[in-house]
């Protein structure tokens, strides 16, 4: 199974994939004090779930460069692995998946509560989507 994950510093949008890798549905938020906890909280999904790949979004800057705030994600994405050294870990350009998102929910008449959530389902639906062409 495959998790991806919307970084954020107070809640993390998480989605997972079905056992074959072909859709992606989002969870809950997770919700976290720190870096320190959503490492303890992510390995156990991990673990739990018997994930064996995380995506981690990574927001570029336009020209493709990172920002501090990319920065700080890749040093955390860093963490991760170290913590879970049996999964493969890739980072993905997220940069526009919270917007689109935000527009899915707002045509859906969703609630805005879980767009973190949904960021990260979309960007883990179009990595299966290209894995599986």
């Amino acid at each position: 199974m495959i998790l991806s994950i919307d970084y954020g510093t107070k809640k993390f949008g998480i989605a997972l994939s079905d056992e074959e890798e072909s859709f992606a549905s989002s969870l809950p938020l997770l919700f976290v004090k720190n870096d320190d906890d959503a490492l303890v909280k992510l390995s156990s999904i991990i673990s739990e779930k018997k994930v064996d790949k995380v995506i981690i979004g990574i927001p570029l800057n336009d020209d493709g460069t990172h920002s501090p705030f990319s920065k700080h994600i890749e040093k955390f994405s860093d963490r991760i692995k170290d913590a879970n050294p049996d999964i493969d870990l890739e980072t993905v350009n997220e940069v526009m998946t919270s917007s689109f998102a935000r527009t899915i929910a707002k045509d859906a008449k969703y609630k805005r509560n879980n767009i973190d959530g949904e960021a990260a389902r979309i960007m883990l639906q179009e990595y299966l989507d290209h894995i599986n062409l």
